[in-house]
């Protein structure tokens, strides 16, 4: 459960009831303490198994972490949707980075980089140490099956 209400509009005069108490106090702290929802992405041109992707909304502002394990190599740039769209008002899409991303090629090293919106629904990752490349077949490394790619991003969404 995520926390995704307008608090009510209180005036003098207003007689508290047990409801409205429940839905503003309670209902409030339970969504920020509740357990992350989850969510099955879109993937653009590569394929997952084991995908584990989890969010939590609070009002506007999404938390996303998210790790794919894939089981064959990418075919073009990599790309996940996101569970909400990202808000019109964001910088231009390639002008912000959201979040941090870590390739791990399969028992051999992890690669950082960044998570980067591509559009108003979907993120793409970019490498830290290859002057920004785009992730894809061979970039941070190439990929195959087993490999993974793990992100977290923060975001603004409509």
């Amino acid at each position: 459960m995520s926390l995704n209400s307008t608090p009510g509009t209180w005036v003098a005069g207003n007689v508290v009831t047990a409801a409205q108490m429940n839905f503003e106090v309670r209902d409030s702290f339970a969504g920020i303490q509740a357990a992350w929802d989850t969510w099955a992405p879109t993937l653009t041109n590569f394929t997952g198994a084991g995908t584990w992707c989890k969010y939590l909304r609070i009002g506007h502002i999404v938390f996303v972490q998210c790790l794919i394990t894939l089981n064959a190599a990418p075919t073009g740039q990599m790309r996940i949707s996101l569970p909400f769209p990202v808000v019109a008002s964001h910088p231009s899409v390639h002008a912000a980075a959201i979040g941090n991303a870590e390739a791990l090629d399969a028992g051999v090293t992890a690669y950082p980089g960044i998570v980067d919106v591509f559009s108003s629904t979907d993120v793409y990752f970019k490498s830290t140490a290859a002057a920004n490349a785009i992730w894809a077949a061979t970039v941070p490394f190439t990929w195959g099956n087993g490999d993974q790619v793990g992100f977290n991003a923060t975001y603004q969404c409509a």
